[in-house]
C-alpha cells in the first residue's frame, strides 16, 4: 500500500522554502484583492510555475502549493458563487456530470480495492480535490470567450516561462531542481514538471490554444512567443510523446477545411483501423511501437501496456488491480492515461474517464455548428478541439501526476464555458443541428400513417402560401 501511494504523492516530510512560501503567500493575498477577472492568472502562475516538490506535511495530508492555491482560490470564489441569482448560474452540462462521475468512482473503486483509510485520503486529495476541485473552480472563473481569451493569454506568459527554464536546462545540463534524464546523449529537460515526458506535453498540448489567438487583432505577437515556447518545451523535453502531441494539435488545425465532413472522416478512421487489425500480423494497436521520434523511446513498453491491459480484463474490470507488475517487464510503470484510469479504478471509472473526453468533443462540435449558423467566429472553438485531440492522442504516453492536471482541467473548462455563451440555446434545435447533416444526405421519402395525417393538417391549417 505504501510503495502504491508514493506513486500519487504520498510519503515524504515538508519541504517547502521560504521563498516559495514568500510567493505563495503574495499570490493568496493578489486573489483577495484583484478583480475576478485576474484571479485565473494568479492562480495558473503558481500552480504551474511551483513544482509538486514543494509540499506541507500536515497530520498525514499532503499540502502541495497547488492545494494551498486551491484553498485560497475557493474561498475567493465561493462568496460570489453563494451571492449569484440562480437565473445567472453557471448551466450543470454533460461535461460537468461526466467529471463529476469520474471523481465518484473512481475514489469508491480505489478505496474498496485496498479497504483502507487511507486510500480513501489518497483519492480524495488527488482525484477529488486536485482534478475535480481544479475543474468546477476554473470552470467558475472561466464563464465566457473574453474569459477563455484572457486564460489562454495567461498561459501563454506561463509557457514563456517553462520554456526559457527548460531551454536553460538543455543548454547547460544542469537541471533547476532536480538531475536531468539523459537520453541518447540528449538531456530531457523537465523544468517545473515532475517528469519531461509531462513538461514536453504540457507544450505540445497548449500549441492549438496559442494558434487561436493568431487571428486575434492586436495579439499576434503575443500569440508568435506562445508558439515558439510551445515548440521549446516540446523540443527540449527529448520526448516522442511531446512531439506526437504537437503532431496531433497541428494535424486537427489543419483539418479546419474538412470541418463539415469530420462524421465521414471519424467512421473512415475506424474503418482503416480495423482493417488494419484484420490484416497486420499483430493487432492495431502495436502501432504504437513504432513511435521513435528522438531515439530510445519506450514505444514498445506502451504497446505492451494497451496489449496487456485488453488481454488482462478480467483482472481489472471490477475495481482495477493493486499492481501491474506482474503483466510484465518495467510494466509497473502504467504511463498511459486511458490505462491508468483502468487499472486504478476499474471499469467504471476507465468509462467515466471516455466520456470526460467524449462530451468535450460533442460540445466543440455542438457549439462550433451553433456559431457558424449565429454568424460567429467558429476558429476559437475548433482550436479548443484540437487542443483536446492533442491531449488525447498525448495520453497514450503519458499519465498526468503533477500539474499538468492543472492545464488540462483548464482546457476543459475553457469548453464548458461555451455552455454559458450558447445557453440560450434549446436542447431541441441542439439535437437539430447534430442531425443536420444525417438528415440532409438522406432522400426524400413518401410520408405514410401518421405522419402522412400530420403533414396534411399542418398544410391544412396554414394562413401564408408556401414558398416555393
Amino acid at each position: 500500500m505504501h510503495n502504491e501511494l508514493l506513486r500519487f504523492g504520498g510519503g515524504g516530510e515538508t519541504s517547502v522554502g521560504p521563498f516559495v512560501l514568500g510567493i505563495v503567500l503574495l499570490a493568496a493575498v493578489l486573489m483577495f484583492v484583484l478583480p475576478r477577472k485576474h484571479l485565473f492568472f494568479v492562480f495558473i502562475a503558481c500552480a504551474m510555475l511551483i513544482p509538486f516538490r514543494e509540499r506541507i506535511v500536515f497530520l498525514g495530508l499532503h499540502l502541495m502549493m497547488l492545494r494551498v492555491m486551491l484553498i485560497c482560490a475557493w474561498l475567493r470564489i465561493l462568496p460570489e458563487v453563494f451571492q449569484k441569482r440562480p437565473e445567472r448560474a453557471v448551466p450543470v452540462r454533460k461535461l460537468d456530470r461526466a467529471i463529476l462521475l469520474w471523481g465518484l468512482f473512481g475514489t469508491l473503486s480505489f478505496t474498496l480495492l485496498y479497504a483502507d483509510m487511507s486510500a480513501l485520503i489518497n483519492r480524495i486529495g488527488y482525484l477529488v480535490f486536485s482534478m475535480v476541485g481544479s475543474f468546477f473552480l476554473l470552470r467558475l472563473i472561466i464563464r465566457d470567450k473574453d474569459d477563455v481569451r484572457r486564460a489562454v493569454k495567461g498561459l501563454v506568459v506561463v509557457a514563456m516561462a517553462v520554456a526559457g527554464i527548460m531551454l536553460f536546462e538543455r543548454i547547460t545540463g544542469r537541471g533547476m531542481w532536480t538531475i536531468l534524464e539523459i537520453r541518447d546523449g540528449k538531456y530531457r529537460a523537465q523544468g517545473p514538471f515532475l517528469h519531461a515526458i509531462l513538461a514536453g506535453t504540457f507544450g505540445g498540448t497548449v500549441l492549438p490554444l496559442f494558434v487561436m489567438l493568431w487571428r486575434k487583432e492586436g495579439a499576434r505577437s503575443l500569440a508568435l512567443l506562445g508558439i515558439l515556447s510551445s515548440f521549446v518545451m516540446a523540443y527540449t523535453s527529448s520526448t516522442s510523446t511531446a512531439l506526437v502531441a504537437v503532431g496531433a494539435g497541428i494535424l486537427a488545425l489543419c483539418a479546419w477545411p474538412l470541418r463539415q465532413k469530420m462524421r465521414g472522416i471519424r467512421w473512415g478512421i475506424v474503418a482503416v483501423l480495423c482493417g488494419l487489425h484484420l490484416v497486420m500480423k499483430a493487432p492495431v494497436w502495436a502501432l504504437i511501437s513504432r513511435i521513435d521520434i528522438v531515439g530510445g523511446s519506450s514505444s514498445y513498453h506502451r504497446y505492451q501496456l494497451v496489449d496487456q491491459f485488453i488481454n488482462r480484463f478480467s483482472e481489472w474490470w471490477l475495481l482495477g488491480v493493486k499492481s501491474t507488475d506482474s503483466w510484465g517487464y518495467d510494466l509497473w510503470d502504467t504511463s498511459n492515461m486511458y490505462v491508468e484510469w483502468g487499472t486504478t479504478g476499474g471499469l467504471l471509472t476507465f468509462i467515466a474517464f471516455l466520456a470526460i473526453i467524449w462530451s468535450a468533443f460533442r460540445a466543440v462540435g455542438v457549439y462550433r455548428k451553433i456559431a457558424e449558423d449565429k454568424g460567429e467566429d467558429q476558429w476559437e472553438i475548433w482550436c479548443l478541439g484540437s487542443a483536446m485531440f492533442a491531449h488525447s492522442v498525448g495520453f497514450i504516453g503519458s499519465t498526468y501526476f503533477d500539474q499538468s492536471i492543472v492545464a488540462w482541467m483548464a482546457l476543459l473548462a475553457m469548453i464548458a464555458a461555451l455552455s454559458n455563451e450558447y445557453a440560450g440555446v434549446d436542447v431541441a434545435s441542439k439535437v437539430k443541428i447534430l442531425e443536420g447533416v444525417r438528415a440532409s444526405s438522406q432522400p426524400n421519402r413518401p410520408l405514410r400513417g401518421l405522419a402522412a395525417n400530420s403533414r396534411y393538417a399542418a398544410n391544412k391549417n396554414r394562413t401564408t402560401p408556401r414558398t416555393v
